[in-house]
């Protein structure tokens, strides 16, 4: 799953064609909309069916989370004018389809970078010793080769070699659930089952979660309860096989690819930067996989880190950059572990709501533990799965009896939890797009408001918003790298990635926003660009936002020797977003983040000056 975030950095920063690959790869819309709840996968004996608005962007003041089908067919939208977040809605796609569309479009590029790049994709680091020196790295891989680094990035997964070699602690929950995954493809022509994303399956043979990557390829996540369950016993392929036929309502045309263990925790690294290594992704965090968080920060990790490297490259003080990496995403990091864990609480209730209450194994594991010293564990094993047994046996009548009075109670009980929007949302629109780096309000969001859209403001250490704004064609033309979304016009969102080239491809951008019809009397913006490309040594691209009434205006470009992207705004829009009157400067970072905002003033001095020291501390 690729929340907003994620789609706005694919459409905004990769090359045009691979972003078109990636959507083109997504099954449509229809087929990963819903959840669905039911004793098997089959249309027949789905109990609830919870829709997700996964076809448009997220809308301002709209909550969104899932509602039952029938409620979303009562809640069809009016010509309400609404406000979108974004240019871009989320995406489904199976992560290894995803990873090969990435993979080769690196591959594909990699020697543009340098001759001296090289992807090698099938070894691994096997020793790594850091030099006093200087402080870079000299590596050895399991195949032989060598290399000298003054830095690594280590993306290396939840057991990442590079942490556990600088020894860096994680701190959260470490066993929040034993799961095993079943990988399973179907052999079938067609796939027979009603399309979902998620199916969660309430059955005496099997009680579980099934993940729809792609049409006839499913992952199944079953929870196990170590050590009274083991893989040998509970879950060897034939009695795996046969959790699978009743998950598909007993059919036995699949295949099993992998069977694996696995333990749901969340956990975040203590520090994201040492000895001149950067953790990224699943080796600095790791969260359990309700809401989809895991490879989407991790994405916006790597996203956070790549412009700073490429704008220090040549000093290479690492050490400032790695404490500006930790200080931004390491509170991301602990805000989505934190709502993953409540993600997790919510498929819990769903559960409660089918009278399987996750406390009694737990009080279970709990009492035999007690009588370890009495009883075998041979015997405590068969003790725990009769009583696991018997306490889902009950779920056969919700296929074989589905009116009758326990099937009846079941399917009000959970009905009624996902009318008022207590099961597992899907979209949480304040933790993709609405979210400010070093706010402390950030972190006393609670559950009531994970799926409820905020107006996006203008705010330092927020993403400059999402507006759609009138661009003329020579700008088209100068800036191919634009994102249209509709006839002559683009959105406002990750500005500096649209006005990057090749020359420039971590530019910020300075946003002079104008509120009253433009003069060229005062501080010129173009002057003001060029002090500042001189103080700081960076490139700054500019742009003229004039918010005006009149949307037949056309735009022209303020002569000068500097490049300078003419936007224009409906007025309504501006102020809609509760946006302040008056000249502004607004810089944005590469990353789509704001710096620094600013009234324009007159003192020319005092504005390079604060600009200047503003962006410094983002640099």
């Amino acid at each position: 799953f690729l929340n907003t975030r994620t789609m706005e950095l694919l459409r905004h920063s990769l090359p045009s064609n691979v972003y078109s690959q990636i959507r083109e790869a997504m099954p449509p819309v229809d087929e990963w909309r819903s959840f669905r709840f039911g004793p098997d996968m089959t249309s027949v004996a789905t109990m609830a069916e919870v829709i997700h608005p996964v076809d448009t962007p997220l809308l301002a003041h709209e909550d969104a989370n899932g509602v039952l089908l029938e409620d979303a067919k009562d809640s069809a939208s009016g010509n309400v004018e609404v406000l979108e977040l974004s240019d871009c809605s989320v995406g489904h796609l199976a992560q290894h389809t995803f990873c090969r569309i990435l993979y080769d479009a690196a591959t594909e590029n990699c020697q543009n970078i340098s001759q001296d790049s090289h992807i090698l994709y099938s070894d691994e680091v096997a020793h790594a010793d850091q030099q006093t020196d200087d402080g870079s790295w000299q590596i050895r891989t399991k195949q032989g080769r060598e290399f000298h680094t003054p830095v690594v990035i280590a993306a290396d997964g939840a057991k990442s070699w590079w942490r556990n070699r600088l020894d860096i602690p994680m701190h959260g929950q470490t066993t929040i659930q034993h799961l095993i995954n079943v990988h399973f493809t179907l052999t079938s022509e067609e796939d027979p089952f009603p399309p979902a994303m998620l199916y969660t399956i309430f059955s005496p043979q099997v009680l579980a979660m099934v993940v729809r990557h792609s049409p006839k390829e499913y992952v199944m996540q079953i929870p196990y309860f170590h050590p009274y369950q083991t893989l040998k016993e509970n879950f060897a392929a034939s009695k795996v096989h046969e959790m699978v036929t009743a998950a598909m309502g007993g059919s036995q045309d699949f295949e099993i690819q992998s069977i694996g263990p696995w333990s749901m925790g969340s956990l975040v690294a203590q520090e994201y930067f040492q000895q001149n290594v950067f953790l990224v992704g699943d080796a600095a965090h790791v969260f359990p996989p309700a809401g989809g968080f895991g490879m989407n920060t991790g994405l916006q990790d790597a996203h956070n880190l790549a412009w700073r490297l490429a704008l220090n490259q040549d000093n290479e003080n690492f050490k400032v950059i790695g404490q500006s990496y930790q200080n931004e995403r390491q509170e991301v990091a602990s805000r989505n572990a934190a709502l993953s864990v409540r993600n997790y609480e919510r498929v819990l209730g769903v559960m409660n709501s089918c009278y399987l209450n996750h406390q009694h194994p737990k009080l279970l594991i709990q009492g035999l533990d007690a009588s370890a010293f009495l009883v075998p564990m041979e015997v405590r094993r068969k003790t725990f799965q009769t009583a696991l047994e018997s306490a889902l046996w009950p779920l056969g009548q919700l296929k074989s009896s589905p009116d009758g009075v326990f099937s009846r109670h079941v399917a009000k009980n959970l009905q009624s939890l996902l009318k008022l929007g207590q099961g597992l949302p899907l979209l949480f629109p304040n933790h993709e797009v609405g979210f400010r780096y070093g706010d402390p309000d950030e972190a006393l969001i609670d559950e009531s408001s994970d799926t409820l859209a905020k107006l996006p403001k203008i705010a330092v250490e927020g993403l400059f918003p999402h507006m759609s704004v009138v661009v003329d064609e020579s700008a088209k033309s100068a800036f191919p790298r634009l994102c249209e979304i509709g006839e002559n016009t683009i959105t406002t969102r990750d500005l500096p990635a649209q006005l990057a080239s090749d020359q420039s491809p971590c530019p910020f951008c300075l946003v002079h926003i104008s509120s009253t019809s433009r003069s060229r009397e005062g501080i010129r913006s173009e002057d003001l660009t060029a002090a500042l490309q001189n103080k700081l040594g960076i490139h700054i691209r500019l742009v003229s936002l004039e918010v005006t009434t009149d949307e037949s205006t056309e735009s022209e470009c303020i002569p000068s020797d500097w490049t300078c992207l003419n936007l224009q705004l409906r007025e309504n829009d501006w102020y809609g977003l509760g946006n302040r009157e008056g000249d502004t400067l607004v810089m944005i970072r590469p990353d789509g983040h704001i710096s620094s905002i600013m009234d324009k003033g007159d003192n020319f001095t005092e504005l390079v000056e604060q600009l200047t020291n503003e962006t410094q501390q983002h640099i």
